[in-house]
């Protein structure tokens, strides 16, 4: 019975950790890595602006968190642990990472004047081990990844309220610094225009979708922000027209 009871208490644990220190050779992103044996490790349970896929504009904050990233690990011996799913349907690792650092106080000084009152470090001159995932969300670099169960679900969501409270990173002045960036960069805008009878229109570049409710609108950005940014006017044509959307002008592009 005692050997029944042992494993069954060690098929129960969903954290495995990895058997021997590896090295990231290269920072992908501000939540993927390409370690040293040349696997793709996608971070758990943190998701950071988007950097890498060419269908998309750079969106704010994703360089920096790059950076950050880049620079807490690259190049760095780290500890791999594991969730109950260790392999993702694009066939990347995930995992959880930790790296040991020891801050000195040259890295107390720049830390402070690049992010103020906030330390990434507890101790001086002290090897500490930091959970990198955790660290991203908290210094305000990305969000919580809440869309699948892990094991750290409540202490990330807790981290993201930490930085977003803080106005660190990301949050900084309450997303204003965001609206700003998006602004500065000309980014395609949805506009949403108040129509007769408290109905509302959404307008995305040339076409229009009309007459719906607040809530319609809403769950309409949702579903179309999925694809607007991957494919060229005709194609996104196609699209939007199954979805009852028309065309401000011009002929009808998907019957050319």
């Amino acid at each position: 019975m005692k050997v029944y009871f042992i494993l069954l208490m060690f098929l129960a644990s969903p954290i495995y950790s990895s058997t021997k220190p590896i090295t990231i050779s290269k920072v992908s992103d501000g939540d993927t890595v390409i370690l040293s044996d040349d696997r793709r490790v996608r971070l758990i349970g943190v998701d950071t602006t988007e950097k890498s896929d060419p269908r998309k504009p750079l969106q704010y904050f994703s360089a920096e968190a790059t950076e950050f990233l880049r620079k807490l690990i690259e190049g760095k011996e780290v500890e791999l642990k594991y969730d109950e799913q260790k392999i993702d349907k694009y066939e990347r690792t995930l995992a959880y990472i930790h790296v040991k650092r020891t801050c000195t106080a040259y890295d107390r000084f720049i830390w402070k004047i690049i992010h103020g009152d906030i330390f990434l470090y507890e101790h001086e001159d002290h090897e500490v081990d930091i959970f990198v995932n955790k660290e991203i969300i908290r210094q305000g670099y990305g969000f919580a990844y809440i869309k699948f169960p892990f094991k750290y679900k409540k202490e990330f969501v807790e981290a993201e309220t930490e930085a977003r409270e803080a106005s660190r990173g990301l949050w900084k002045e309450g997303g204003k610094a965001e609206i700003i960036w998006v602004l500065y960069n000309k980014q395609k805008p949805f506009q949403v225009y108040e129509m007769t009878n408290k109905l509302w229109g959404l307008k995305y570049k040339n076409f229009c979708f009309t007459r719906k409710t607040l809530e319609e609108i809403a769950n309409e950005i949702k579903e179309t922000s999925r694809f607007t940014n991957e494919l060229i006017d005709r194609d996104l044509w196609i699209e939007l027209k199954k979805r009852g959307w028309e065309k401000i002008g011009g002929n009808d592009e998907s019957k050319e």
